[in-house]
């Protein structure tokens, strides 16, 4: 039986970087396209159906939201960035999603990981690869998310990771990259495991 991450709790949503006031935890942070699934994936994480509200319209979410997981020696927070790279959401709000999630990822908040979740049935965009440069070059711990893969069969997912690992730079190569679909829970054991590893091993 998947052992979801279910003490889990939402805490608070932050407009800007001074409204995170709530006390310093290691932070599990997801970031991608507005249309990766990062609030499904939540949900699935946490075996909640709603924790995290999943918007039909994509770009909607324009905060960072925090839910705290307290079912480990260790607690964390779950923090979900604004989604990037939806032109529907006009330019000034575009430049006001990448204001703050530049401006978080700046901040010197205990990050155990950025998750970057991609769309296994598509090849990175230029904003995708973007992010995973900008990572690199700030030294900050990521893993690549390949979700969705419910979209696909066994045979089209090792078809499309290795087209998506032929266009990755060597830095990412490195990373650790697994392949999730938040309706497929037997998928989301080896990302589970992983995030448990990484908090136990975080010194706050």
């Amino acid at each position: 039986m998947l052992k979801v991450l279910e003490k889990c709790q939402f805490v608070k949503s932050v407009y800007k970087l001074e409204e995170a006031d709530m006390p310093l935890l290691p932070e599990i942070v997801l970031a991608g396209r507005s249309n990766a699934g990062k609030s499904s994936l939540i949900n699935a994480l946490t075996g909640r159906n709603s924790l995290a509200k999943v918007s039909r319209k994509q770009g909607k979410t324009q905060a960072v939201n925090y839910f705290q997981v307290n079912d480990m020696e260790v607690k964390f927070y779950l923090t979900d960035l604004p989604g990037y790279g939806y032109s529907a959401a006009g330019r000034d709000k575009q430049a006001e999603f990448s204001s703050l999630t530049d401006n978080y990822l700046e901040s010197e908040r205990p990050f155990a990981c950025i998750l970057v979740l991609l769309d296994i049935r598509h090849l990175p965009t230029n904003m995708d690869m973007a992010m995973l440069q900008w990572l690199d070059f700030k030294g900050l711990p990521y893993a690549i998310l390949l979700n969705k893969a419910d979209k696909l069969s066994r045979a089209e997912q090792q078809k499309a990771l290795q087209a998506i690992r032929r266009v990755l730079p060597d830095y990412a190569q490195q990373q650790a990259l697994f392949i999730v679909s938040s309706l497929q829970k037997e998928t989301l054991e080896p990302l589970l495991s992983y995030i448990r590893k990484i908090v136990a091993d975080c010194n706050l």
